[in-house]
């Protein structure tokens, strides 16, 4: 057996082999069980989980090791060939038919002995790939960061799985992980609190010391595509310079989340208002859609308002014509006596119009006719001594003066047409026997109505008058027609108001209804061993806090009575809207009530018979003198209340809503929900802030360790449960030196100036751990 003091462990070999594998022969029990050196068994069963004998030894639970269980692996040490089978797998008893994958920062033997008190974290049996090789969850692969006030050049190399900055108040911890956030674009996040937005501020102002100060950050997508984020003096930018349009969108692509203390216990503060943005970080991509839905839908409903007024000035307008055309109609009626002879005037003049119009319109031709004819002939240029010169000049000044005695025909031609033209129009009327009486009744009708007038006793001077109100009567009847034929447009479109607001409704529940879905998700994904940490729930349109600002703004005069009373009459409103279970909307609740008084609820009633107000009081201030204000708020939405539970052994332990929970507790329910849900990396400021010990251990180190092979975690801590129950993969830790925040050891904890490092930092030194052990006695 190889002794501790050599520097070794031990393995068994072939441990649930007969006859004499440790395991099968109860002669080696006593003699290997209690023995410290030897942390590792060799098996040769796959897979171990249906061998209930052999899982129930390594497990722990029984009287051969309590603790710590043994490690298991598996070897090729009868490896007697390099033959492959036709999958082209190593066959039986050939070089890696059995095989065992193990995590280390170095090959060591040091390395060994971690693997083997940590196997569940570092070991996998049998595992056809490296394990490595089906990692596609995104990464943060490394940080560069040069010429910074406070921070050295360094760069530190991450691990796709947990990674711990460790060091003294002052090492520069923080400061790297905000000038991640700053590289990445993230300081925009919404749940950014004042003091924690002046943190990152002043990082900012820490790198932000010169032209060669530079913050890199290696970024690999899920697919496997690799760029460098560059934060500099003159902003950021990318590494290969692909084509990126926009910055901010390409960065926002990019998910990762950041996460300081302040921001942790801003969350969980004022009754976790800040949970519904968490939440729809997790939601992602369909909540952005709904999103754009709901704009669309939001838009088509505005437009819907504005021809609604449209409609409601068409109705005005429609009012006033027809008064117009019905005082145009008593004074048409005044003068009834006239009404046949003005109508056939009327047309009289309208014929010699006709007549007029046409006479101007042939002239018109006549004269285009003849100017297109001295066109023709003054665009010729003659030649003249032009083609002297010419070979063959004077054949072709033969041919222009042919050419000149053809446009003058031409021209002769199109003057004779146009006058051809004017006499065939004329032709039209004189040719007709019965023209020469129409033509003299058209050109007497002035004179015969005139006399008409004189004999009806009706003044020369109404005769305008008439003329004009006949004139008045007939815009208007034409107006009214087309005032109605808009109306009925307007209506049509206005009718459609209902639809969209139940379709707006629809988007609204169902974000909510994604929501819900993703909180269970988010619920489900914090247990282990088959117990939820935490229970995330989501209310429709239940935060009043929202509900109560907008209520507000429909009512900005507070001096008056039902001013004086709007915010408790938002309270009871609220109430009646919150006990009706699945109303799409309290403001449509309202415009319900607007629209038909019988259906008020008594509650709403009562109150205002309480405070000596009338509905008419409210539905005045809401549809007049706040009109628009309450078009735009019905369009708006009430936001979906979020609340957290953390649970226990025992059942729930307390809720953010009701202020049950501790500050520690609302932290611990909110790590609990960051960490249950998505692949994305997450980065966090000392997690363990406001924390107890015992949860840390017992719920934190478990999530943890649970998680980081499905997403990278990259920590700043000052609890060494975190990087050492966690099995960080990657410890760095920093220390300040010549004003400098600097490295001081980079690696696994199989790296003995690592646990040196977490030793000193996170221990006190190892004189101090040794002495805290013998303290509790163990």
């Amino acid at each position: 057996m190889v002794q501790h003091t050599h520097g070794g462990v031990v393995i068994a070999a072939h441990a649930d082999q007969k006859p004499d594998g440790l395991f099968v022969s109860s002669s080696h029990k006593e003699e290997f069980s209690a023995n410290p050196d030897l942390m590792c068994v060799e098996v040769t069963t796959w897979p171990i989980a249906e061998n209930a004998g052999l899982r129930a030894k390594l497990s722990g639970n029984n009287s051969w090791r309590p603790d710590p269980p043994f490690a298991a692996v598996m070897t090729s040490s009868d490896a007697k060939s390099l033959a492959t089978g036709e999958d082209g797998k190593p066959a039986a008893n050939c070089l890696g038919y059995r095989h065992t994958w193990i995590k280390m920062s170095q090959p060591s033997i040091e390395a060994l002995r971690q693997a083997f008190l940590d196997a569940e974290s570092r070991i996998r049996p049998m595992e056809p790939d490296d394990p490595a090789s089906r990692e596609k969850h995104a990464r943060l692969e490394w940080v560069e960061i040069n010429g910074a006030a406070f921070l050295g050049d360094q760069r530190i190399d991450f691990s796709p799985h947990l990674n711990c900055l460790i060091g003294g108040r002052g090492s520069g911890k923080s400061a790297i992980l905000e000038s991640m956030r700053l590289a990445l674009g993230k300081e925009r996040d919404s749940s950014l609190d004042e003091e924690s937005r002046k943190k990152v501020a002043r990082i900012k102002t820490l790198l932000d010391v010169g032209e060669q100060t530079e913050v890199r950050v290696g970024w690999r997508s899920p697919d496997g595509v690799r760029e460098s984020v560059i934060l500099s003096k003159n902003g950021i930018r990318v590494e290969p310079d692909s084509d990126i349009w926009d910055m901010e969108t390409h960065l926002g692509d990019i998910a990762i989340q950041f996460f300081s203390q302040q921001q942790l216990n801003r969350m969980t503060e004022e009754g976790g208002l800040f949970l519904l943005p968490l939440l729809n970080g997790f939601v992602g991509e369909a909540l952005q859609e709904q999103g754009k839905l709901q704009e669309a839908v939001r838009v088509e409903i505005r437009q819907l308002f504005a021809r609604k007024e449209q409609l409601d000035k068409t109705d005005m307008e429609l009012r006033q014509l027809t008064q117009e055309l019905a005082d145009l109609e008593r004074q048409w009626q005044a003068v009834a006596a006239l009404q046949e002879e003005a109508q056939r005037h009327q047309g009289l003049q309208e014929e010699r119009n006709y007549i007029n119009q046409l006479k101007a319109s042939v002239e018109n031709d006549k004269s285009r006719l003849l100017n297109l004819a001295a066109d023709i002939f003054d665009s010729h240029s003659p030649l003249g001594s032009t083609c002297e010169a010419w070979p063959h000049g004077s054949w072709f000044l033969q041919r222009d003066q042919e050419i000149l005695k053809r446009r003058e025909t031409l021209r002769t031609a199109i003057v004779e047409l146009g006058q051809h033209y004017r006499q065939d129009v004329e032709k039209f009327f004189t040719a007709q026997t019965d023209w020469p009486e129409i033509r003299k009744t058209i050109w007497e009708a002035e004179e015969v109505y005139a006399r008409v007038c004189a004999d009806k006793g009706i003044a020369r001077e109404e005769v305008s008058r008439f003329q004009e109100i006949s004139r008045k009567r007939q815009e208007k009847g034409l107006a009214l027609q087309q005032k109605q034929a808009e109306r009925e447009r307007l209506r049509q479109e206005v009718e459609r108001l209902p639809q969209a607001f139940e379709r707006l409704h629809a988007v609204w529940r169902e974000a909510y209804a994604i929501r819900v879905r993703v909180a269970e998700e988010i619920s489900a994904g914090s247990a282990r061993d088959g117990r939820r940490l935490i229970q995330l729930s989501v209310a429709f349109g239940a935060d009043q806090t929202g509900f109560q600002k907008s209520w507000n703004s429909l009512c900005t005069d507070r001096r008056s009575r039902l001013g004086r009373n709007w915010e408790e009459l938002g309270d009871v409103v609220f109430e009646e809207y919150r006990q009706r279970e699945g109303t799409p909307s309290v403001w449509g609740l309202v415009q319900g009530w607007l629209e038909n008084e019988l259906t008020l609820p008594e509650a709403i009633k009562k109150h205002l018979r309480g405070i000596s107000l009338h509905f008419e009081e409210v539905r005045n201030q809401l549809l007049i003198k706040e009109s628009s204000k309450w078009r735009e708020v019905r369009v708006s939405r009430v936001a979906d209340r979020v609340d957290l539970e953390l649970l226990g052994e025992g059942g729930r332990i307390g809720r953010i809503s009701d202020g049950t929970l501790s500050d520690g507790q609302r932290n611990t329910a909110v790590l609990a929900m960051i960490l249950a849900k998505g692949n994305h990396p997450l980065v966090i400021d000392q997690p363990e802030d406001e924390l107890d010990a015992k949860f840390i251990y017992g719920e934190l180190v478990p999530l943890m360790r649970h998680l980081k092979s499905k997403r990278q975690i990259i920590l700043s801590t000052h609890n060494a449960n975190l990087p050492v129950n966690g099995d960080a993969e990657l410890v760095c830790a920093l220390e300040a030196k010549a004003g400098k925040a600097v490295k001081r050891a980079e690696g696994g904890l199989d790296r003995e100036e690592v646990t040196r490092a977490v030793l000193d930092i996170l221990e006190g030194s190892e004189q101090a751990f040794r002495k805290r052990k013998e303290k509790y006695h163990f």
